[in-house]
């Protein structure tokens, strides 16, 4: 299954476009998670 997300509201009537493309953002989300894995471990769970 493929899907991806529709931004054509958010760009129609909030004039937003994305700035970084979906790998790029994937990664950082990734090193991010990564470097904050205390604080998230850290978190509790509902």
């Amino acid at each position: 299954m493929h899907t991806q997300a529709n931004i054509h509201k958010a760009r129609t009537y909030l004039g937003w476009s994305p700035q970084t493309d979906f790998w790029t953002g994937l990664e950082r989300t990734i090193e991010w998670h990564l470097a904050n894995r205390r604080l998230l471990d850290s978190l509790p769970l509902p």
